[in-house]
């Protein structure tokens, strides 16, 4: 299913991911671009290559799988739900392979 957005209707509907899920998109520190909150609906938001890909959003350098207790394995809750803005095409093509190769991953 394709949906067209407007630039007008942009806003609108960020703020309301915004009320929803956690937003991301790449902003400027100093002279380098990190992958942050978005806070503001109304902040521009430019495709940009980051100092770290997006990929530290489903592959994190460190993770909780399970852990036992009471003789029990308890798997924890996955974590929140994120958007992603401003994905760079590279970044795009990245995570469609790594959805190929992750695809079995139970914790993927």
């Amino acid at each position: 299913m394709n949906y067209i957005l407007s630039k007008q209707k942009l806003p609108n509907q960020i703020q309301q991911w915004l009320n929803k899920f956690a937003v991301y998109s790449p902003q400027s520190q100093g002279k380098d671009w990190v992958w942050a909150k978005l806070n503001d609906p109304k902040k521009e938001i430019k495709p940009s290559i980051t100092i770290l890909p997006p990929k530290k959003f489903f592959l994190p350098d460190t993770e909780l799988l399970f852990h036992f207790a009471n003789n029990e394995t308890l798997v924890p809750i996955i974590g929140e739900s994120i958007i992603l803005l401003g994905l760079s095409l590279n970044d795009l093509k990245a995570i469609e392979i790594l959805d190929k190769v992750m695809a079995k991953d139970y914790y993927y």
